[in-house]
């Protein structure tokens, strides 16, 4: 799995070096809508999670029947609900192109689009992480980065697109990774339907949503904020930190995905196993590796992911040193996040929630007091990212040692 997102990630990294090349507007507005795509896939990371809890606890040929129908059901209820969404969005174009600062009103549709892929993705890629089969979950990851580095190449360089090409490759590399999902289980869509509980099954949904949705957003909201309050010349800089910053955390995020489904299947056959500290180890290493890298030399991964225009964002090299370690505490954060979801330990919750809300409240409330401070408004939405990183991690490193004190009951609901 780290293999294949290497791969994939080095393949959409690249993608950077080419948007590098586009206007100063355009690059600026690209990463950001991609930002906002990846807030939107947030509503359905529960829905992964139990699809790939329940894939990964469907050890007898019931209960992949009712895997199947639940499937069915999700998928042909996400497309409604992506239809609906884009009928309700229709009276706001005209506000997001002027907010947004928009050239090519294109862009607008073509990020909706990509709406519907972040609602089935997930879906897919659950399925797959439930299964075991990280074959081909590494080999989706591998499709959606060749595929939208090999359409952006096209675009840009052979038709002199701006933002509305790269997120028309991000929508299709995308789909690339849904179709790899299908491939692996397109004969639970030919399978009979059964009884389904399904208030049973949406129980855990908005937990899992929550719990595994506060990461998320202290990973891609900041160049949403920062690209609407802060001039473009100063948000392409963080962008370009910002770039690398993920790129340290999408490095280390298979571990947590691995450690998943293994757990669950281990409480299904009520096994034992000494995963989550392999995990824990694994992605302190890998993290802090690559942070002290990135801190030392900062150039390094600026040269090589914009190796053909990193003239142009020589600037970020002061950020990459701060945002890297801003968001070291990510990866393990994330690998507990999962650990507790996959036994159903969802008590940090309203903390975690508490956390986001005062990330959110201080990133809001900058423009109102960065007048008073005397560092930069950039130094300081990093030294929010920061302290919100290690807020949630504090949060999830108690949630977990008080697991250790509580017996797992056969239902996977925590029982004290």
């Amino acid at each position: 799995m780290i293999s294949a997102n290497i791969v994939g990630s080095i393949c959409i990294l690249a993608v950077q070096a080419v948007i590098g090349n586009i206007p100063e507007s355009e690059f600026t507005l690209f990463n950001t809508l991609l930002q906002a795509m990846h807030l939107m896939m947030i509503p359905a990371l529960g829905i992964q999670a139990v699809f790939a809890y329940q894939a990964a606890s469907a050890v007898n040929e019931q209960q992949r029947l009712e895997l199947a129908t639940v499937l069915k059901g999700v998928i042909r209820g996400t497309f409604y609900l992506w239809c609906l969404a884009t009928l309700l969005s229709l009276p706001w174009m005209n506000f997001l192109i002027a907010q947004l600062r928009i050239i090519n009103p294109w862009v607008i549709p073509i990020t909706i689009l990509s709406g519907l892929m972040a609602l089935w993705m997930p879906i897919s890629l659950g399925i797959l992480q439930g299964f075991h089969n990280f074959f081909w979950l590494g080999n989706a990851g591998i499709l959606n980065g060749i595929i939208r580095l090999g359409v952006i190449l096209i675009l840009v360089f052979g038709f002199s697109v701006g933002s509305a090409g790269a997120m028309t490759a991000v929508i299709l590399g995308m789909a690339a990774a849904v179709g790899a999902g299908w491939y692996q289980y397109g004969f639970l869509l030919r399978c009979p339907r059964v009884d389904v509980d399904w208030k049973a099954w949406w129980k855990p949904i908005i937990p899992m949503t929550l719990a595994l949705g506060a990461p998320m957003v202290l990973l891609y909201f900041n160049m949403v904020f920062v690209y609407w309050h802060l001039p473009v010349a100063e948000a392409k800089q963080f962008a370009a930190a910002d770039n690398i910053a993920r790129g340290l955390v999408t490095f280390t995020t298979p571990i947590a995905g691995v450690m998943f489904p293994k757990i669950v299947t281990s409480q299904a056959l009520s096994k034992s196993n000494r995963v989550l500290w392999l995990s824990v180890i694994g992605t302190m290493g890998l993290a802090g590796a690559i942070a002290l890298v990135c801190y030392l030399f900062p150039h390094w991964p600026i040269r090589i992911i914009y190796f053909t225009s990193y003239l142009k964002f020589l600037q970020a090299e002061q950020w990459v040193r701060l945002y890297v370690w801003a968001v070291v505490p990510w990866p393990l954060t994330f690998v507990l996040i999962n650990f507790l979801a996959a036994k159903r330990n969802f008590s940090f919750v309203p903390w975690a929630v508490a956390v986001i809300t005062a990330y959110l409240c201080a990133l809001l409330a900058l423009p109102y007091y960065q007048s008073d401070l005397s560092v930069s408004p950039l130094k300081t939405v990093l030294m929010i990212i920061g302290a919100s990183n290690l807020a949630l991690l504090a949060v999830c490193v108690q949630a977990v040692r008080r697991s250790g004190k509580s017996i797992p009951s056969r239902t996977g609901v925590e029982a004290h």
